[in-house]
């Protein structure tokens, strides 16, 4: 029988690119709602991704097609606002330390897109909705909150249903922290209703299932550190060796507060990609993803004064092409970890501007170093960049590989629906 599942996303495609190995093993008809005012703010036009969902019937939707009635009007405003940008709070603090002319367009731009979103927000909730939620054999959703208020509200009114079956699942591969004081609204809301916790690994424990009676919990592994299917990828001959790098979100300000958490500041940003000059253009190509947070234009600003208009950027998902790429360059980033678990040589640059949680960077320092190298102060990258000839210790990745995997189980995922099926039926 086949499965009508939905996957709630709302941030970026992590928890997309958790179930694509899952998608591509079982028959299910799948449906992803995309909690954003624009589902091309994520899934771009002309992708790999779009091209992907068209062969294999994977509906998209965002949140105006849960209007009864369509809104040229709203869906006009959905096409300006975005919801990748730097707060106005935090660009008036930066105009307050150091005025120029682009902070100040930034603050006129940011200023009309939180203008967008409220009479977007005002004049959604004033109009009539449908209801085909239950429908759905499954729903899957990650554990992080919803990108504001607005949507946890049309969230709650539409999904919470008593009879809907919920499957929490993680957005990288790392799973909920053991140790959080406090849920996420999404775990708070999700834990009143049926549902099944799947966790990435085995350093962190299933704590959410002690919480109350009716919750469960299945090690599943990552997906993504199997996935054999390369869709799209053609095998042709290179003419260049390609490097993938991997950033993090940065901000403009000076000084990176907790708050901030794995956001990188402007100063360390800009020494992380200045280091991409040493590379030889003429030998290899540089393929850039950005944190899916990252506000794209203010990246391809930076790009362009920095003399790095040679870089491509990624949008999609990296498993899609993770085997064609010859050396990746990031920092922590939990992305550079498929790198490892496909033998790749990566270079982990250690960014002292984050602030990172102790007792979750003990357990996870250990797997990002793992990496090839890892770059310190002074280390010098020229034989690695430029340099084709360079030959890498191919044993010492294999051996790193396994390393990290003994953390990760490797099952098979046919059946997986069958499964879930027998999972709810034991506790209904």
């Amino acid at each position: 029988m086949t499965s009508k599942i939905c996957l709630i996303i709302f941030k970026n495609l992590a928890e997309l690119e958790y179930l694509i190995p899952i998608f591509e093993q079982n028959k299910c008809k799948v449906d992803i709602i995309v909690f954003d005012y624009s589902k091309n703010d994520l899934i771009h036009k002309n992708s790999i991704l779009k091209n992907y969902f068209k062969k294999n019937n994977i509906r998209i939707l965002d949140v105006k097609d849960f209007l009864k009635e369509k809104s040229f009007f709203l869906n006009f405003l959905s096409q300006k606002i975005t919801s990748k940008s730097i707060s106005i709070k935090s660009l008036l603090s930066i105009l307050k330390n150091k005025f120029t002319i682009i902070k100040f367009f930034l603050l006129i731009k940011y200023t009309f897109n939180f203008l967008f979103k409220r009479i977007f927000n005002y004049i959604f909730l004033r109009k009539k909705t449908k209801n085909f939620v239950e429908s759905y054999d499954f729903i899957f959703i990650g554990h992080r909150n919803f990108i504001n208020s607005f949507f946890l509200e049309i969230f709650k009114k539409i999904f919470l249903k008593k009879n809907l079956r919920f499957i929490l699942i993680p957005h990288g591969p790392h799973y909920a922290k053991k140790f959080y004081r406090f849920l996420t609204d999404t775990e708070n809301l999700i834990l009143k209703e049926n549902y099944i916790n799947i966790s990435a690994n085995t350093l962190e424990k299933p704590w959410l299932n002690k919480l109350i009676n009716k919750s469960r919990c299945m090690n599943m592994g990552y997906p993504p550190f199997n996935y054999k299917s390369n869709y799209f990828v053609k095998k042709i001959v290179k003419k260049k060796k390609k490097i993938l790098v991997i950033t993090r979100k940065f901000d403009l300000k000076e000084k990176i507060s907790k708050e901030d958490g794995f956001t990188t500041d402007f100063k360390t940003f800009s020494a992380f990609m200045n280091r991409l000059k040493l590379i030889d253009t003429n030998i290899f190509e540089i393929f850039l993803k950005p944190h899916p947070t990252t506000d794209i234009n203010l990246l391809k600003q930076f790009l362009n004064a920095n003399n790095l208009k040679n870089i491509k950027i990624l949008f999609d998902p990296i498993l899609f092409d993770i085997g064609n790429f010859d050396l990746i360059y990031s920092y922590h980033s939990t992305l550079l970890l498929l790198g490892i678990a496909n033998s790749k040589p990566v270079i982990y640059h250690y960014d002292p501007s984050i602030k990172r949680n102790v007792s979750w960077d003990r357990e996870y320092l250990s797997l990002y170093k793992l990496s090839y190298l890892v770059e310190k102060k002074d280390t010098n990258l020229d034989k690695y960049f430029k340099n084709t000839n360079f030959n890498y210790n191919f044993k010492k990745l294999r051996k790193n590989k396994l390393k990290l995997l003994k953390y990760f189980k490797k099952i098979s995922y046919k059946n997986f629906f069958s499964h879930l099926n027998k999972q709810f039926k034991m506790h209904d």
